[in-house]
């Protein structure tokens, strides 16, 4: 099975907020498909903060999932702003809205 890799890098919050709004996030997503392999990785390797980005590796057809535990968690962070990127693409998220839904959807269905 073929496996599509992403990074989601969280910004527009500062300090402990950014990592309780990754941790969270990452607590999403694993309910939002159990299947997908998650992993919080640090930002600067020097540091000593759990990071606020997460690597996502999805099989096929587990999209639409994500997109809706992606547009939850804007739910409920407000200020967060999300930075997803594919290796080719990079989509800043904010606000969730519908068109929030149907961008993270878009980006990936388009392997």
């Amino acid at each position: 099975m073929a496996e599509d890799k992403y990074t989601i890098h969280i910004s527009g919050l500062t300090g402990r907020d950014k990592e309780e709004a990754a941790s969270e996030l990452l607590r999403t997503l694993k309910r939002s498909d159990p299947t997908a392999k998650l992993e919080l990785i640090s930002d600067n390797a020097q540091a000593m903060d759990a990071g606020a980005t997460i690597l996502l590796i999805l099989g096929s057809g587990a999209g639409v999932a994500i997109a809706h535990g992606i547009q939850n968690w804007m739910g409920r962070w407000k200020k967060g702003r999300l930075v997803f990127k594919d290796g080719d693409r990079e989509a800043v998220l904010e606000n969730a809205t519908q068109d929030t839904l149907i961008q993270i959807t878009e980006i990936l269905a388009k392997k």
